[in-house]
């Protein structure tokens, strides 16, 4: 059985917010996670986006590093309640999971939790093709496909961040992913006795 999510209702954005895109990593703060590939193409993300900020919640083995990065983070650390992980989601534009590629990772088997919880946000997501839900993303529009270097990484966010057409639609195609994905449709499909 795949995991869930819920919807989260969208927090209202201003016309002219006064950050733009607001980009958001959700999990564990790993090597494998991505967060260090995501600590290196921060600066050159922020460069082509100066108006934008990552916000970064979780906790893990390299939380010092993200937490004294030379470039502006709002670093949350671990958030034990999912409704405040709720808020910080609902109000972001753009979710990030850039795993690490390894033929050897177990994530190619996985259903990750993060990615999921971007959808009920109804968040595009950056994603590299780790595990299947990268292909359900790529071919319902709802999110860029990345491979795990910097310059792809940096390029996903940029275009979707300026492309109001292209962020409009993945947005729409999150939403629209997300349908799956809600708790009450996955148990009805698992226990579905017709």
């Amino acid at each position: 059985m795949p995991v869930g999510t819920h919807l989260l209702e969208r927090a209202t954005r201003s016309t002219k917010p006064e950050y733009f895109p607001e980009l958001v990593f959700l999990g564990i703060l790993s090597s494998e996670q991505g967060i260090e590939l995501l600590l290196e193409a921060w600066p050159k993300i922020l460069a082509a986006l100066p108006s934008a900020r990552l916000t970064v919640i979780g906790s893990g083995p390299l939380a010092e590093r993200v937490r004294h990065s030379q470039t502006p983070i709002r670093f949350l650390g671990y958030l034990p309640k999912q409704t405040d992980v709720d808020q910080y989601l609902a109000a972001a534009d753009i979710g990030l999971a850039p795993y690490e590629i390894k033929s050897d990772s177990f994530k190619q088997f996985t259903d990750p939790g993060k990615i999921k919880s971007y959808l009920g946000a109804g968040l595009p997501i950056v994603m590299t093709n780790i595990s299947a839900i990268a292909q359900e993303i790529e071919l319902a529009g709802a999110g860029k496909i990345v491979t795990d270097d910097i310059e792809s990484l940096v390029e996903a966010v940029v275009s979707l961040a300026t492309n109001s057409d292209d962020y409009e639609e993945a947005a729409r195609a999150a939403q629209k992913l997300a349908q799956r994905y809600l708790w009450h449709n996955i148990f009805d499909t698992a226990f579905d006795t017709d």
